[in-house]
């Protein structure tokens, strides 16, 4: 996403690690100036790797959804925690998904206009760069 100046923001989560214990210098010669250590960005997909054989549901009203990460996606009905009615929205396809990743290397993005007008831009990202 551009800022108003039209440059790209570089977002990334940093990396939590253990607490450094403090430090005390007798003198200044005896400090020492940490330099800005460079990150090394994980690609989407390392991201999402914490997604993986975990299902989310979501309750809206008479029905429930449940979202399982590169599983599937179904409505449900449920009574008494049992599923009265299931419907089946969407089934992961390692194949499918690997062609289409396939297909966005080959552009550096495909544009998607939905009936609104409203439009989003889809890029590979490698190595957090375009």
């Amino acid at each position: 996403m551009p800022n108003k100046d039209g440059n790209n923001f570089l977002c990334f989560l940093p990396k939590v690690g253990k607490a450094k214990k403090p430090v005390t210098h007798q003198n200044t010669s005896s400090m020492i100036v940490e330099t800005e250590k460079r990150v090394k960005l994980k690609t989407p997909d390392e991201l999402l790797e914490v997604l993986k054989n975990q299902c989310f549901i979501r309750q809206e009203g008479w029905w429930s959804y449940e979202f399982c990460y590169q599983k599937q996606l179904r409505q449900l009905h449920l009574e008494e925690d049992k599923v009265v009615q299931e419907f089946v929205l969407g089934v992961y396809d390692e194949k499918a998904t690997a062609a289409f990743n396939q297909n966005l290397s080959i552009g550096t993005h495909h544009c998607l206009k939905s009936q609104m007008g409203c439009s989003s831009k889809v890029e590979k990202v490698s190595s957090g760069e375009k």
